[in-house]
């Protein structure tokens, strides 16, 4: 009997089947060895990589052409040609130059760069009028392409030429230009009278202007034109309160401070002309006034009951007042005034109170004062009276002047009675009683 094989025991390695981990690996082997066969035996063809693209970034706005970076060329053989352009393609440029439409056709500029990839030649000279920015690396390709409208150009170009005919601007004239620059200073800025007037002439003055604005104002509207105003020297704006009354129609003297014979316990101002002076020292007092301001005839004098009395000190004034072409009025605060005889030896324009109207501030003693300046009018042919800045005084002269002219009587500029009033001599026996003319003002 034959013999039996023995049971296999699944534990004796020498009878256990090849393992699973065995057969894996066997069959790795295989594969791994059969694809190197088949590679050696079947070489792949080419791999189409695509279309080669070159790079490109686009530049500010500069016209440079367009550079296209060259791919290595494979290492296994082309594929067949495919078409692809030969520039790079647009990439939309910054707005700064990329929306700046195409200029219209000129004889001198270049043309405008097309819109389309520019050719490999050297770019056309950037516009003038747009400054270039800085520009980056030469090695960075840019193209044009439509962007936003770039900002107004007429902001960089040149200012145009100014015209060739346009005058030449010129310094203004002056604020008060003279009618005839060879006549004296107080016929050019006098204001303008009739001078074939056969009617009694009366002058009214009115001092003090200058300290208050409520009263200068007040004098200078509501006043007629034929009243003439003096103005301190000491006013603030004097030469604006000056150009106004001359603007509103007004005569403007300026009022030359002079020592009075209480001096100095009434003093009108630091430069009041001194008879303890030099006359060197008072004419340089009398040009600080004179030169402050423009447009006025003449001066009347500011209290100097003391000055005006004095021939020694009188007298330099008067030369320089004629030298100046100025005409004087002396408001004869002081009975013993020789301020118009010296006026008259020298030849100096003069004129000479009659009246301080309202020496007595009150209707009755205004009203007085008009009626005497009508009487001395009447009979002389000219008469003067000064006023103070008080509202009576302006009330009563209003009332006065609507009604003057019915009488038979004119209102005129000191201007226009300058040397019409008898010398004082004669003019003592003039006012009614047959007395002497008292001082008209009420200041020392």
């Amino acid at each position: 009997m034959a013999a039996r094989d023995p049971k296999p025991n699944p534990t004796d390695p020498a009878q256990r089947g090849p393992s699973a981990l065995g057969i894996a690996w066997a069959l790795l082997v295989l594969g791994i060895g059969g694809f190197v066969v088949y590679s050696n035996v079947n070489p792949p063809e080419a791999i189409d990589l695509g279309t080669p693209i070159a790079a490109q970034i686009d530049l500010p706005p500069v016209e440079t052409a367009a550079v296209a970076v060259p791919l290595p060329a494979p290492a296994s053989p082309p594929p067949p040609p495919i078409a692809a352009p030969s520039v790079p393609l647009p990439i939309p440029a910054f707005p700064t130059q990329a929306a700046q439409p195409e200029p219209p056709p000129a004889p001198e500029p270049p043309p405008a760069p097309v819109a389309a990839p520019p050719p490999p030649a050297p770019p056309p000279a950037p516009v003038a009028e747009i400054p270039p920015p800085p520009q980056p690396s030469p090695a960075r390709p840019a193209a044009p392409a439509a962007a936003p409208e770039p900002a107004p150009q007429a902001a960089v170009r040149p200012p145009p030429a100014p015209p060739q005919n346009v005058a030449v601007a010129r310094p203004s004239p002056p604020a008060l230009p003279p009618r005839d620059v060879a006549a004296p200073t107080w016929v050019r800025f006098a204001r303008p009278f009739d001078p074939e007037e056969k009617r009694p002439r009366i002058a009214i003055v009115i001092v003090d202007l200058g300290k208050s604005q409520a009263a200068t104002n007040a004098a200078i509207q509501n006043l007629g034109g034929g009243i003439t105003l003096a103005f301190t020297p000491y006013a603030d704006g004097l030469a604006q309160w000056v150009a106004l009354a001359r603007a509103a129609g007004h005569e403007v003297l300026l009022s030359l401070p002079m020592e009075p014979t209480d001096f100095p316990n009434t003093d009108p101002g630091p430069q009041t002309l001194l008879t303890a002076l030099t006359g060197r020292q008072n004419l340089e007092r009398l040009t600080w006034t004179l030169e402050r301001a423009q447009g006025y005839v003449g001066v009347i004098n500011a209290q100097g009951s003391r000055f005006t009395a004095s021939a020694d000190a009188m007298r330099p004034v008067i030369d320089r007042l004629f030298q100046r072409g100025l005409l004087m009025v002396d408001a004869r605060t002081a009975a013993n005034s020789v301020a118009v005889r010296i006026a008259d030896d020298v030849g100096l324009p003069r004129a000479y109170a009659d009246r301080l109207i309202d020496q007595e501030a009150s209707r009755p003693a205004i009203d007085r004062a008009l009626a005497d300046l009508e009487r001395l009018a009447r009979q002389n042919g000219a008469a003067l009276g000064i006023a103070q800045t008080y509202p009576v005084t302006f009330e009563r002269l209003i009332n006065w002047l609507a009604q003057i002219e019915s009488r038979g009587f004119v209102i005129a500029p000191v201007s226009a009675v300058v040397n019409r009033q008898p010398a004082l001599a004669t003019a003592a026996a003039a006012p009614a009683g047959g007395g002497p003319p008292p001082p008209p003002s009420v200041r020392p």
